[in-house]
């Protein structure tokens, strides 16, 4: 697409690429590949601020990510931003903000009323409401979440959703549910070749082991 007269199409391409490469943790490629779609005129948030918090500069991905979120106003460009400010305000500790941006997330959803969408809005008040401590709450949400996301045959999507079903399962007490759940993401991480994702769950799984 390099040699396309569509700048926009060619920037869209790298963005997709960037986060390919963020998510099977080749995170200087990734780097790489976001700069470049910025030098064809698409904006590198919110992958950018996803590829600091994978780099462990959560401060940077938060700033990024509240800069971005704060000075964009169209609901919908709004609404592909949100679910990374979830995830990075979560990983900062900041709960109600993260509650914030979930539940205008739903909001949009409930406009929007797409697939992707509802599975989006889902998954975020999935996680806030596992932050918050109701694993009960939580995993109806995310139950929709994954049905939606396997519908739409997004298995990275679902798989880092069932990551979360298994810790509300293992908040409620179940073990042998959250086991499955993990083990079965597990599998699709592998797959998938997303590298930072598997060695999370991985450790989440050892975590467990270790405390028995």
């Amino acid at each position: 697409l390099a040699h396309a007269a569509d700048r926009y199409t060619t920037g869209a391409a790298l963005y997709r690429q960037a986060e390919i490469q963020r998510i099977r943790g080749d995170l200087a490629a990734a780097e790489n590949a976001f700069r470049e779609a910025t030098e064809w005129g698409h904006d590198a948030q919110p992958g950018l601020a996803l590829l600091r918090l994978a780099e462990g500069d959560t401060e940077a991905a938060a700033g990024a990510i509240r800069r971005v979120v704060t000075e964009t106003t169209d609901r919908l460009r709004r609404a592909k931003l949100l679910p990374a400010y979830v995830e990075i305000m979560l990983a900062t500790n900041d709960i109600p903000r993260a509650r914030e941006a979930a539940d205008e997330l739903s909001q949009i959803a409930g406009v929007y009323d797409t697939p992707a969408q509802r599975a989006a809005a889902g998954y975020a008040l999935g996680s806030v409401l596992l932050a918050e401590g109701d694993a009960r709450r939580a995993l109806g949400a995310l139950r929709g979440a994954w049905d939606e996301w396997r519908a739409l045959q997004a298995p990275y999507e679902a798989a880092r959703t069932r990551v979360l079903i298994g810790l509300g399962c293992r908040a409620l007490g179940d073990e042998e549910s959250a086991a499955l759940e993990l083990d079965t993401a597990r599998r699709a991480f592998e797959e998938l070749g997303a590298e930072p994702d598997l060695a999370r769950v991985e450790q989440l799984m050892r975590k467990h082991a270790d405390s028995d």
